[in-house]
């Protein structure tokens, strides 16, 4: 096994591919849909067939169409590239002259395209150590496909060797020797993989130079090399170029470039700081492109150090993007290739001295069709806080409390920027800033909306035009500036005019119902308390409707005040007010909905004050309401309350009253109203001073609609006329009523049948139940309210027939059973000759009774009970039935317990005190009378909770069985108690260090003893962003092995990252100061398991685990949760696409008590920060101070999201360390991580073993 140091050669492949087909007939079949070909083709023209002119070339023709030529009149064959596609062709050649024509062609010859093996040419850079190169003269170097030599090259000085051979699509594994004069070959190179085919075509790529790129004093500078994700791609020899353009066979996907200068002498700088970019198809198209960011520049003065500013860098997802040269630059504006998406940026300052600041804090921008910019022009509130004594320089935009943009404009009276905010509500606060640098309290927060809500016709920019109705006396003594106005508990405008009756304003705002209120402001700054909330519809079908409604005649009006007006309200909500006190309608606009309201009106007056509010008074908005004027004749009897004094009449039309008229002496009502087309029905009443109504009148119908008058003779004499069929017959008879005969200009009919019922309509029916002699009559009122009666005899007779009783009959639904027993009873079959029956009645024989034709009974005493019915009919006649129901005792079976039970803990150190409890034991039908237990070591106890001590280690199975108070007992619950060999208090032995790994194993030698030790491994750092966990295997006394693993879903080659490693003996330890330390291992599996501690903490400890085998080769992580003083929670992960599918590893573990202290030279800290951590970049600041970077161990103790990932750390210092939790991305491209919580113990040893 090697030792840490890892080594590493770099192959970098430049290919090109080409088909190349060799002979005209014995060319092979070829394979590459629509490609460029080259075809060499023998020229067999005969030279007598050329005419006189002088030959200048051939051409060759694919299918009848010209593909290529050339210009050699002596050449033998004929060799050009183009684009074709798979499949047989027919090709044809002719000379061509310099007079311009051209020979017959020749006779055509077909060739296929269809070959899965192409002949493909490679390009491979050679970059061999010379230490590699034996003694004997080198000849050249020879290059390996899948271990097959497929070429050479003889140049010995050659940088690169470029060959031709066939070979197919799909990945292949290559290799290179030098191979010398005496037939001796050098050891072949690592293998480097290759893909061929269509998914590996070059891509042209074009990358600027960074500006920051370090240049060598006295050195000529020759060009600059391209390397991306470390590896040598190409390079340029111009000295001035400004970006590197070459072809390459990058793949799709997020990559990182740098860049290095390199000079005449052959030495090559350093490279330059990565940048990110993006290849491929998600870089191509709508979803992501070359993105230009202009990003405003708002760096503190005071935080640039005394150096000269250099400029300002751009870091998008923690990788610098761009850069500015310009240290007095106000914005960076830069264009790089990024994916869709949100993304985390920050800036930094940078230095002369190559120094760079800390970054600005993270701010997120989303790229994306979705999230366009957008122009937002919003107006600067009249009442933002103006400092006197200062020079106003502009102000400033913030949007959702983040700032957006700023105005230089002290004069501006808006905003203006542009904006990614997303689609939909937002608040928005300015403040002003000053030339001295200082910024303003920002203005009250104003809601305003973005994005299609807000565009087209279900949502756009709304005036609203208020009335200020505030009463004066809520005005405080200060004087009024204005007034507000609030959507949604939002202020939306305000007028500066403390005189204004009204409130216009105009903002955005989407369709629906929104809450408004309005607040009068002072001149001091201060405001009133906000009105009552009304409501407003926004919206399309809610458009405003012109209403105007009459006030009614009985609005109270009080004596002794001057009357100021009348207020309207609508469904009890004020919709608006009129200022003249003549006035006898209100009109004004409404967002009123259709459909039917009722409306009120009170008087108000010029001292504040307001009225009762009138009557409710029905009225409908629609198409189909219109306001209709009805006159009614009134023909009350005013003798019909000789106590009262009448006062006038009310209208009803479908129960609600539409108006009044306060005229006692009127012989007819007329009033206007709305109301809809169709027929209504109508009710008067008399109503009388003392504020009490008559009862109503007999309702009559009436239809509205908008047809014109009828034409003809409109003079008709009223006349009544009834029909009756039959007019006699016994009881019950049904009469059929016909008032159709009737003539005038009839709009009622009012009947009234003689026996207290009455009816409307032209044609009613009526039933009459009761013999005897009825006088039916008809009242019919015409347009004019003229009445006329007419009226008719019925005669229902007694139905003669003989006195025959009913007959009872009994059916149940079962006549015998166990108690409780549920009887159905039926006597629906029993019968009545010449009646009905009325009434059914039951005693069911044991004190119970029941009614109706059908019911049920529950018998619940064991007996012999007798269910009688007695029914009777119509006549009163009667009889009885009866049927005995036999109730025997219930049988009871005792059902059995069943045994259940916990034990805490159920593994630990010997010896251990285990409690046993049995209150999850139940018994179905009774009650458990004893609990018998088995502790599996040969004794027993009982009682629902015991304690047993486990003295021998050893696996126990403990068991339980209850018995009930019916004697019966429960099957056996069984659980199994590991009790282990008691750890030794331990000396603290500890073996600490740093480590350099890759992908490849290394083995770490102890040097220190240890007899059986457990290993814990930091987090890596974070050099290479491919997603990765750290493995070990191998552990005993002397050593581990030890690796970098990336997730199964990536190439598995990764690049250097450091770790840290402290070794520690198994066992507890309580340190002199009392910190405690438990070191152990489990077998860790997918399945989540709880671990308990050897002896409890006081308080939760900080938990540190190592996956420390490799018994899969799949990758894997361990996860920590629910950490107590106690125990705590433990399971493995794979990568998303293969959960729960990993065999078991040993597993180990460290618990620290929390605090600080110090021992055998060594200084500890073990804390649990309480900063989440997330997959952004966190800093973590450690509580104690260092006077040197110490050891830090630190693992996630929650697990809030099940994604699997593992944390990546960065900038570990004296203070702080950063670090981010990294997901990996087998299932999906998603990388959001929830918070966790983590714990680190940090160590610096004086003397570092």
């Amino acid at each position: 096994m090697d030792s840490p140091k890892i080594q590493s050669k770099v192959f970098n492949i430049a290919i090109t591919l080409f088909i190349i087909a060799m002979a005209l007939c014995s060319l092979p079949p070829l394979v590459f849909a629509g490609q460029l070909r080259v075809l060499e083709v023998n020229i067999s023209f005969d030279i007598s067939a050329l005419t006189n002119s002088t030959l200048s070339g051939y051409n060759l023709y694919e299918d009848s169409v010209l593909v290529c030529e050339t210009n050699d009149p002596v050449a033998t064959t004929l060799s050009c590239g183009f684009v074709t596609e798979n499949g047989t062709h027919s090709y044809a050649l002719t000379a061509r002259y310099s007079d311009g024509t051209e020979s017959p062609k020749s006779e055509p010859f077909q060739f296929t395209i269809s070959d899965p093996e192409q002949l493909r040419t490679l390009e491979i850079a050679l970059t061999f150590e010379s230490s590699s190169i034996s003694d004997s003269t080198q000849v050249g170097y020879r290059l390996y496909e899948d271990s097959q030599m497929v070429c050479e090259t003889s140049d010995p000085g050659a940088t690169t060797i470029s060959c031709s051979f066939a070979t197919t699509d799909g990945t292949h594994s290559y290799q290179l020797a030098a191979y010398f004069a005496d037939g001796t070959e050098s050891q072949k190179s690592p293998p480097f993989e290759f893909s061929i085919g269509e998914t590996n075509q070059l891509n042209s790529i074009s990358l600027a130079i960074p500006s920051n790129i370090e240049i060598l004093d006295q050195k000529t500078l020759v060009g600059y090399v391209l390397f991306i994700d470390s590896a040598l791609i190409c390079q340029t020899t111009d000295p001035a170029a400004t970006s590197i353009s070459c072809l390459s066979d990058i793949t799709d996907g997020i990559h990182t470039y740098e860049v290095s200068a390199y000079y005449t002498d052959g030495t090559v700088g350093q490279t330059s700081p990565p940048i990110q970019f993006t290849m491929g198809e998600t870089t191509i198209g709508d979803i992501s492109q070359l993105r230009t960011l202009e990003i405003a520049l708002t760096f503190d003065a005071a935080a640039i150090t005394d150096t000269s500013l250099a400029g300002y860098r751009l870091f998008e997802d923690s990788q610098m993007v761009c850069e500015t040269s310009d240290p007095g630059a106000t914005t960076i504006s830069c264009s790089f290739a990024t994916t869709d998406g949100t993304h985390s940026y920050q800036l930094a300052a940078y230095f002369a001295d190559g120094t760079e600041s800390p970054k600005s804090p993270p701010f997120e921008f989303s790229i994306g069709e979705t999230n366009q910019l957008n122009s937002i022009d919003l107006a600067i509130p009249s009442e933002i806080e103006i400092i006197d004594g200062k020079t106003l320089a502009g102000y400033k935009l913030f949007i959702d409390s983040s700032f957006v943009c700023q105005t230089t404009d002290p004069a501006a009276t808006s905003i203006s920027c542009l904006s990614d905010i997303t689609d939909g509500i937002h608040t928005y606060e300015v403040s002003a800033y000053y030339t001295d640098g200082t910024v303003g309290q920002t203005s009250p927060p104003i809601q305003f909306t973005i994005g299609e809500t807000i565009i087209g016709d279900t949502s756009q920019l709304r005036t609203l035009e208020i009335a200020l109705t505030f009463d004066a006396a809520a005005i405080t003594d200060t004087s009024l500036a204005g007034y507000r106005l609030f959507e949604d508990s939002q202020m939306v405008c305000e007028t500066n005019d403390p005189g204004a009756t009204t409130i216009s304003c105009s903002f955005a705002t989407t369709d629906g119902t929104h809450s408004y209120q309005l607040a009068a402001y002072y001149v001091d700054g201060t405001e009133s308390p906000k009105s009552p909330p009304f409501e407003f519809s926004i919206g399309e079908t809610n458009q405003l409707n012109s209403i105007e409604l009459a006030i009614p005649s009985d609005i109270e009006i009080i004596d002794g005040k001057t009357l100021a007006g009348y207020k309207l309200f609508i469904d009890s909500s004020f919709v608006c007010q009129t200022t003249t006190p003549t006035a006898t309608t209100i009109s004004c606009l409404s967002a009123i909905t259709d459909g039917t309201h009722i409306y009120q009106v009170s008087a108000y007056y010029t001292d504040g004050t307001e009225g009762q509010t009138s009557s409710a008074i029905q009225f409908t908005i629609g198409e189909t309401s219109k306001l209709r004027s009805l006159d009614i004749a009134l023909s009350f009897d005013p003798t019909a309350a000789p106590e009262k004094t009448l006062a006038g009449y009310k209208l009803f039309e479908d129960s609600l009253q539409v108006c009044i008229t306060s005229d006692p002496t009127a012989t007819s009502i007329t009033c206007q109203f709305i109301t809809a087309n169709g027929t209504h029905t109508y009710e008067l009443a008399a109503h009388y001073t003392d504020g009490t109504d008559s009862l109503k009148s007999p309702p009559f119908e009436f239809t509205i609609s908008d047809s014109p008058s009828p034409t003809g003779d409109t003079t008709e004499n009223l006349v009544a006329n009834i029909a009756a069929t039959p007019i006699s017959g016994t009881a019950p008879l049904t009469v059929s009523f016909n008032a159709a005969n009737s003539t005038g200009n009839i709009i009622t009919y009012s009947w009234d049948f003689g026996d207290g019922d009455t009816g409307t309509g032209t044609t009613p029916t009526h039933t009459y139940s009761i013999p005897g002699t009825y006088t039916a009559s008809i009242l019919v009122h015409d347009t004019t309210g003229n009445v006329e009666t007419t009226s008719t005899i019925i005669q229902v007779n007694e139905v003669i027939s003989q006195s025959v009783p009913p007959a009872a009959t009994i059916t149940s639904s079962v006549a015998a059973g166990e108690a409780p027993l549920a009887v159905t009873f039926d006597g629906s079959a029993s019968t009545a000759i010449n009646s009905t029956i009325v009434s059914y009645e039951w005693d069911f024989g044991d004190g119970s009774t029941g009614s109706g034709d059908i019911t049920s009974h529950v018998y619940t005493a064991a007996g012999t009970y007798s269910a009688a019915l007695l029914v009777t009919d119509s006549q009163g006649l009667t009889d009885n039935e009866s049927t005995p129901i036999v109730v025997t005792p219930t049988t009871i079976i005792n059902q059995p317990p069943s045994a259940s039970f916990t034990a805490s803990p159920s593994q630990g150190a010997s010896p251990l005190t285990a409690i046993f409890d049995a209150s999850s034991s139940q018994d179905p039908d009774g009650t458990i009378t004893s609990y018998s237990w088995n502790f599996g070591d040969g004794t027993t106890g009982s009682g629902k909770s015991v304690q047993h001590i486990y003295t021998n280690a050893a696996t126990y199975t403990a068991t339980l069985q209850v018995t009930d108070d019916g004697g019966a007992s429960s099957p056996l619950a069984s659980k199994s108690i590991l009790v282990e060999e008691a750890q030794p208090t331990i000396i603290l032995n500890y073996e600490i260090g740093e480590l350099n790994i890759t992908n490849d194993w290394v083995r770490v030698i102890f040097e220190n003893s240890f007899t059986n030790p457990a290993v814990f491994i930091s987090p890596p750092t974070n050099n290479d962003k491919d997603a990765t966990v750290t493995r070990v295997r191998n552990l005993d006394k002397t050593g581990f092995e030890i690796r970098l693993q990336e997730w199964d879903y990536l190439d598995g080659k990764h690049l250097q990252e450091t770790v840290s490693f402290i070794a520690l003996e198994q066992g507890q330890a309580t340190l002199p100061d009392g910190t405690a330390i438990e070191i152990g291992s489990f077998n860790g599996t997918t399945r989540k398991q709880t671990i308990s501690f050897r002896a409890p903490f006081t308080t939760p400890p900080v938990v540190l685990t190592t996956i420390v085998s490799e018994n899969e080769t799949d990758a894997v992580t361990g996860r920590i949760n629910v950490v107590t003083k106690d125990t705590f929670s433990y399971l493995l992960q794979e990568q998303e696409s293969k959960r729960s599918k990993h065999v078991a590893e040993s597993v180990s573990y460290l618990a620290w008590s929390t605090g600080s202290g110090s021992v055998d030279n060594i200084y500890f800290s073990a804390q649990l920060p309480t900063t989440p951590v997330t997959d952004k970049l966190t800093s973590i600041t450690f509580l104690d101070s260092f006077n040197d970077t110490p050891f830090l161990f630190i693992e996630a103790q929650t697990m809030n999201s099940s994604d699997t990932g593992a944390l990546r750390i960065q900038d570990l210092s004296t203070t702080k360390v950063d670090l981010f939790f990294q997901e990996e991305q087998a299932a999906d491209s998603e990388t959001n991580h929830s918070e966790e919580s983590v714990g680190f113990i940090t160590i610096l040893p004086t003397t570092i073993p």
